[in-house]
């Protein structure tokens, strides 16, 4: 079952229909139920249709959950997933930031969850349809001990199943700092600078701003624990280097689209660990308070 069948959500979905006795749920909200079904879902061209549950509507309880929902729409995808969680599903959650493991074991036990990573080209979201190149990877592991275990060997099993590029990493909580930094460093400012990622690799200065970014994350990880970090900045220099300089992030898509943007899963999560630990993160903040305004202008 997927919760948030947006652009990162269907292209599980459409990987993992493809796997022999698998079937794919969406959790949805009754609006979206009654669109999905009447429109479908568009991916790469081709209409896909799925059964979908609701709050309250479940008649099936899930293996595995796999949510992919925005931040704004977690609390309510955790209303319509509660009916379909029985004592050994799994939940993994493909969504951006470092808080959505913390809160979906709060709601239902963090003995549910396998920690998982999304790294690659984003999908393209226009009018409800998602276009994607295919190029990712994916990375899951157990979120505390060993990151080895059944649970997690049979997840393997079931991506590479789908054709999926999928690594168990001996470290998640460390890919999912590595994924929070890149994002808050490098995917916020394409809004600032109404931009793909053309500027950290072709104007010079391009990625001043990034760093900083990225060092106030990094010293948010220490305090928290988290080792490498500076193998974690180099990891992230390397990424961006290495992509198209046309890569358009989900937040600068959502931006384009008048969408509400992740700030408070991004920087304002940040600034939050940082008034918490007393760590001035002075850049964060202004990220945070300017992709802030420009949200509080949507429901003008």
């Amino acid at each position: 079952m997927i919760a948030g069948l947006g652009a990162l959500g269907m292209i599980y979905a459409d990987a993992l229909e493809r796997v022999p006795g698998v079937k794919i749920y969406g959790i949805v909200d009754e609006a979206r139920r009654e669109r999905y079904a009447k429109d479908g879902r568009m991916f790469n061209g081709v209409r896909k249709d799925y059964e979908y549950i609701t709050a309250g509507s479940s008649v099936a309880k899930a293996d595995l959950v796999i949510v992919t929902t925005k931040s704004s729409g977690l609390s309510a995808a955790l209303d319509e997933m509660a009916g379909v969680i029985k004592d050994d599903t799994v939940i993994i959650s493909f969504m951006n930031g470092i808080s959505s493991e913390r809160i979906i074991g709060e709601r239902f036990g963090m003995e549910h969850v396998v920690g998982a990573v999304f790294l690659g080209h984003p999908g393209q979201n226009t009018n409800g349809s998602v276009t994607h190149d295919g190029i990712f990877k994916s990375f899951i592991g157990e979120l505390e001990g060993a990151s080895r275990s059944e649970r997690v060997d049979a997840l393997e099993k079931l991506f590479a199943g789908a054709g999926l590029d999928i690594s168990v990493h001996e470290n998640i909580k460390y890919k999912l700092w590595s994924k929070f930094m890149m994002l808050v460093a490098f995917n916020q400012p394409t809004v600032l600078y109404n931009s793909d990622w053309t500027p950290y690799t072709r104007i010079p200065g391009g990625m001043d701003l990034s760093a900083h970014l990225m060092d106030e994350v990094a010293e948010i990880a220490r305090k928290l624990g988290i080792a490498g970090t500076d193998r974690m900045i180099a990891e992230n220099l390397e990424f961006v280097r290495e992509s198209p300089a046309a890569t358009v992030p989900s937040i600068y898509q959502d931006f384009i689209e008048k969408r509400p943007m992740e700030v408070d899963i991004l920087s304002g999560e940040v600034a939050r660990l940082g008034e918490e630990l007393g760590v001035p993160v002075p850049y964060n903040r202004a990220v945070m308070d300017i992709l802030n305004v420009h949200n509080g202008k949507l429901k003008l």
